[in-house]
């Protein structure tokens, strides 16, 4: 009687579990379709504090008016302080220039699409706004793809060059596959106007 009743539990689970999935991404959908993401130049002053955008520093005050009608919050979850002290490691480690005042990023919530928009066009182009740009939607989670079984016929990239890698006549080769190749991408802010990302 337990076996049966734990075979029913799992063989509903995914039927849950991807149900809760489309729930949170239509969520998420919803959530992007409202809200902007704003960075305040580096070497400004300003928090958010009961969902409003704060400071004494007058271009972030005017600023601060623009967004009035909507809720802002940090996009990171990390105190300042946190932040600095990530940025002084990058430094310690070796990098170039520290990275920008990633408390300086900050998520607005707004009540429409439109209102969105406009706040957009309106900050875009504000004295201390670095970057204004709406919320990305979310990624399609791989539980609600349609996967087929074989990926085979879209790996044309294996193929001699110049279509390809000519990864098929170096498979035997050791080291050839990437066994054992680690790497990790660490992205800390965007360069909206650089040359070769034209908007």
């Amino acid at each position: 009687m337990i076996i049966s009743a734990l075979l029913l539990c799992l063989s509903q689970a995914p039927s849950a579990t991807a149900q809760l999935d489309q729930a949170i991404f239509a969520d998420a959908i919803e959530d992007a379709n409202i809200s902007l993401h704003l960075k305040i130049a580096d070497g400004l002053e300003a928090a958010a504090v009961n969902s409003a955008l704060i400071s004494n520093d007058p271009r972030v005050q005017a600023i601060a008016a623009l967004c009035a009608n909507a809720h802002v919050e940090p996009l990171l979850t990390q105190n300042k302080q946190s932040l600095q002290e990530l940025s002084q490691r990058g430094v310690e480690r070796g990098a170039i220039t520290p990275a920008p005042d990633m408390s300086l990023w900050f998520k607005l919530r707004c009540d429409s699409t439109e209102q969105r928009d406009q706040l957009i066009n309106e900050l875009r182009f504000a004295d201390g706004v670095r970057h204004c740009y709406a919320q990305p939607a979310p990624a399609i989670p791989p539980t609600m793809l349609q996967a087929p079984t074989d990926w085979t016929d879209t790996q044309d990239y294996f193929d001699a060059p110049t279509d390809g890698t000519n990864m098929y006549a170096v498979g035997g080769v050791l080291g050839a596959r990437g066994r054992n190749v680690r790497f990790t991408d660490c992205e800390y802010d965007w360069v909206i106007d650089h040359e070769d990302w034209p908007l």
